[in-house]
């Protein structure tokens, strides 16, 4: 058997991920999947999603393993000039012949074994928000990442990056109609004041980009699922390089989000096909794995002071900050 587990915590994206791949390793080496603590997945109101064998995680120890279950830790690289740990499709789980639960980003199309089309029968949009028309065929769906991408200042994408998407599509596709969504509506209106943005909750921004031909998107994990379900796009525009947006040392942070049919787009406002960045994400792996850097298959553990203030506290802070300082706190 393979399993994953809905995490406390997961945003909505990671846990799409997990589900998502472990599930076609399941499938494609024609193992039982089960699913731990379902009652965990943010997406059950507008989503459907098979937990019909699923389980609960008091069960296992604080490692998740148990007498009858393993754990397979995805492998990630540390890189030390781009302070961020970097993964890829992890091969180990070519050779699972036990029960095993794994955990990690699993990020990368490679889970899919050369049929993407997968994905389409392992999440699917609820009739109430597929039948709701959002947007038309000549509007472009603009989703910023906010929140705590601000306390990531290397995630966040500067204002160039949409300024000059926004001026792409106009000039490639002749596209003068803009519609926001994000997780922070006050940094995407700082950022982007002249673009409305949709009304509605996470929901209403997934079916919009869900029915959307044209998007320009965040580096963010919750883009890939809506952009990839959705039927007929004709432009898709990403940040080259994902998490480490125009970095110096041309690495793409992290090899597994690099998707197909995607256009990227650069520090310059260069876009840039699929088969171009093949070669930049094939010279990322050749480094990690040839080179250097901390090789491991658990994640660090960031112990700082936020750690040891309450999360009530910690939210209405966040809360206060974020209206008064909408592009430094979310």
């Amino acid at each position: 058997m393979i399993a994953t587990i809905f995490e406390e915590g997961q945003g909505l994206g990671n846990q799409l991920w997990v589900y998502c791949a472990g599930k076609a390793i399941a499938e494609t080496y024609k193992q039982e999947y089960v699913v731990f603590d379902p009652e965990n997945f943010k997406g059950h109101h507008f989503l459907d999603i098979d937990v019909s064998n699923s389980r609960s995680s008091s069960s296992l120890n604080a490692n998740f393993e148990s007498d009858e279950w393993n754990v397979l830790n995805e492998e990630c690289f540390w890189d030390d000039d781009l302070k961020c740990f970097s993964t890829d499709y992890d091969s180990r789980v070519d050779q699972i012949n036990k029960n095993t639960i794994i955990r990690g980003c699993f990020q990368s199309e490679k889970y899919f074994y050369g049929q993407p089309e997968r994905l389409k029968s392992y999440v699917k949009l609820k009739d109430e928000y597929l039948n709701q028309q959002l947007v038309d065929d000549t509007t472009c769906v603009i989703y910023i990442r906010g929140g705590e991408y601000k306390r990531h200042k290397n995630l966040i994408l500067p204002k160039s990056y949409w300024l000059n998407a926004i001026e792409n599509m106009k000039s490639l596709y002749g596209i003068s109609k803009f519609i926001g969504i994000s997780d922070d509506d006050n940094y995407f209106k700082k950022i982007l004041p002249d673009i409305d943005i949709l009304h509605g909750g996470m929901e209403h921004d997934f079916a919009a980009l869900f029915q959307c031909k044209y998007a320009i998107l965040a580096n963010s994990s919750w883009g890939y699922f809506p952009s990839k379900l959705g039927v007929n796009k004709k432009c898709i525009i990403a940040p080259q390089h994902w998490g480490r947006f125009g970095n110096v040392f041309d690495r793409w942070a992290s090899p597994c989000n690099l998707y197909s049919d995607w256009m990227w787009q650069d520090y310059h406002g260069k876009l840039n096909n699929y088969d171009e960045c093949v070669k930049i994400c094939s010279k990322t792996v050749l480094y990690y794995t040839s080179h250097y850097n901390i090789r491991t298959s658990s994640g660090a553990v960031d112990k700082n002071l936020r750690a040891y203030i309450p999360a009530s506290v910690r939210l209405l802070v966040k809360k206060v900050l974020s209206r008064l300082l909408p592009k430094k706190f979310g």
